[in-house]
């Protein structure tokens, strides 16, 4: 469900947001971004995933030596080791937040479904990046948790 500001208030099929979404949506109402009528987030993550996938496919093919380089740096990153899979993915998630990655964010909360994250290891994540991040994180933290929802529906 993707909560919408409807006047001076919330409402996702009667219900109001929560949590960290809830903060964000006000906090976009303090500093007057204007979300009428819009979803927090401006595309379903899913679908981004897969048009960079496909706007990337003719680049794989030019540059087949510098996209298999970055893959095998990427599976050998990622691969379990001292530090978990999952851990290294809310660590990679982190980061996409923190770079304001909408990409980055999608791909790497697939994963994270993927590898069994609950939602309140995930959420937990997300506090740090708030944390860390402040007001700006916030906002990408409202993304991640609307990719969760994505993936998690798909």
């Amino acid at each position: 469900m993707h909560p919408k500001r409807v006047g001076n208030t919330f409402a996702a099929q009667n219900e109001r947001p929560q949590g960290l979404l809830k903060s964000a949506l006000l906090h976009c109402k303090l500093i007057n971004f204007d979300i009428e009528d819009r979803d927090v987030s401006t595309f379903e993550h899913a679908e981004l995933t897969q048009k960079i996938n496909t706007n990337l496919a003719t680049f794989r093919k030019s540059q087949t030596e510098a996209m298999q380089g970055f893959g095998q740096l990427a599976r050998a990153a990622m691969a379990e080791g001292n530090v978990s899979a999952k851990h290294k993915e809310l660590i990679a998630t982190a980061i996409g937040i923190s770079q304001r990655c909408s990409g980055c964010i999608g791909f790497h909360v697939k994963a994270l479904q993927k590898l069994g994250c609950t939602k309140a290891e995930f959420e937990e994540m997300l506090a740090v990046c708030v944390y860390m991040g402040g007001g700006p994180g916030l906002m990408y933290v409202a993304e991640a948790l609307q990719a969760w929802d994505d993936f998690a529906s798909a």
